[in-house]
């Protein structure tokens, strides 16, 4: 499994798992990117879990913008 550190003025705030990440387009906005962290899934029976992080992320341009959402996309893949 592959996982992230997001780091914030050089601390260390969370690890999360790519599989619990969602990236969503702003129909909008096209330099903006919806991402939702989910909780992760103890049980095999649950299907959806609450989110833990629901954010609005908006960038420069719209070249950054796709290239952040392929590289988490991609990192799902793995």
């Amino acid at each position: 499994m592959l996982m992230n550190s997001i780091h914030i003025n050089k601390k260390l705030i969370f690890y999360i798992l790519f599989k619990d990440v969602e990236v969503a387009n702003d129909k909008e906005d096209s330099r903006s990117l919806h991402i939702t962290i989910h909780k992760p899934i103890n049980n095999i029976y649950v299907k959806t879990s609450p989110p833990i992080l629901n954010a609005k992320f908006t960038f420069d341009d719209h070249i950054r913008c796709m290239t952040a959402k392929q590289n988490l996309i991609k990192g799902r893949q793995r």
